[in-house]
Order: structure tokens, then sequence, then C-alpha cells
């Protein structure tokens, strides 16, 4: 999926669950790419590792006999299956990190908004009072004349 479409897909999830309308320059788009490079970066780092453990494994496997073999084998799954476990913690981390993030973002703009709906109803209240204000004189006037 390209960046792009992955983008426009959060911002329409992002949508469709919570309500919020996101643009492309929000800055909560940055934790989308920051856990993205994260993690990409540390399945990279365990790529790496991994094939370097692996490849030295299959080094001693084939120096030793059939025992050996075997027991590398194991070592090799107990291997894979410890990064299998740490490429979660780190994605959990990851994705905790992120929601830390987003929690603060929305309670930010939460409160921006309803000090926004604050001022339009202080508004609201005014444009009423006027409204009352231009009535009364109407009905003043109306009364005058007759």
């Amino acid at each position: 999926m390209a960046a792009g479409d992955r983008i426009e897909h959060v911002i329409r999830e992002i949508a469709a669950r919570h309500g919020v309308g996101l643009t492309r320059d929000d800055p909560v788009l940055m934790l989308l790419t920051i856990n993205e490079h994260l993690l990409a970066a540390g399945e990279e780092q365990q790529r790496k590792l991994l094939d370097a453990f692996k490849s030295e494994m299959e080094a001693i496997a084939r120096r030793s006999g059939e025992s050996a073999r075997v027991q590398a084998e194991k070592a090799l799954q107990a291997a894979l299956e410890t990064s299998r476990e740490a490429m979660t913690a780190t994605a959990q981390q990851c994705a905790a990190a992120t929601s830390t993030g987003l929690q603060a973002l929305v309670q930010t703009h939460a409160h921006q908004t309803a000090a926004h709906l604050r001022h339009v109803r202080q508004v609201a209240l005014i444009n009423l009072g006027g409204g009352l204000m231009t009535l009364v004189a109407a009905l003043v006037l109306a009364w005058v004349a007759i």
C-alpha cells in the first residue's frame, strides 16, 4: 500500500471510529509515520540479527554430527520464538506510545473545541440580547405610533 493510500486509510478509519476529521497535514499523522519507521527499523534490525544467528547456527551444524544439527535446530527455533516475542513486545510498546500520544492530542483538541463552543455560546447570547432589544424598541415605536 502506498504511503498516501495508507494515510488516507488511517484518516478515514479515525473519522469512522472516532468521529474526528483529520487532514493530511494534521500533526497526529506524524505519530503514524514515526510508528511505521520505528517498526520498520526494529523489524530490519531483528531480521539482521536473526540472519546472522541463523548463519552461525548453520555453520555449527555442518561441522557437528547429526545430534549437533538437531540441537542447533532446537536453538534456532528458540531464537525465532524469542525474536517473535521481542518483535511483538516492540510493536506493543510502539502501539502504547502512539495511543498515549493520540490521547493527549485528542484531549488537547477537545479542550480547544470546548473553548470555541463557549465563545460561540457567548456570541449567540449577545445576538439574542440584541434581537430582544430590537424587538422591544420596535414594540415601543409601534405603541408610540398608535
